[in-house]
């Protein structure tokens, strides 16, 4: 038998909250979060922050990508 959970009730003030943690961060780097950017690590460092200060530990995997090219039209 499989249990489906609820979906957890999270606050709109808390999403506004945090949305608006990336938008500052974006706002300081440039309007910039992209991978390999200041940005991108400012967000990374948010985004474990939270589960961290929460008790739970977590573990940063590398990856790497390609850039995909520009579209033509």
């Amino acid at each position: 038998m499989t249990t489906t959970l609820a979906a957890p009730d999270i606050s709109l003030t808390n999403v506004k909250a945090h949305l608006n943690r990336f938008s500052r961060i974006a706002a300081d780097n440039g309007g910039n979060r992209a991978h390999g950017r200041p940005g991108y690590k400012a967000s990374v460092d948010y985004v474990r922050a939270e589960p961290d200060a929460a008790g739970f530990t977590t573990t940063l995997e590398q990856f790497t990508f390609t850039k995909a090219p520009p579209a033509t039209t």
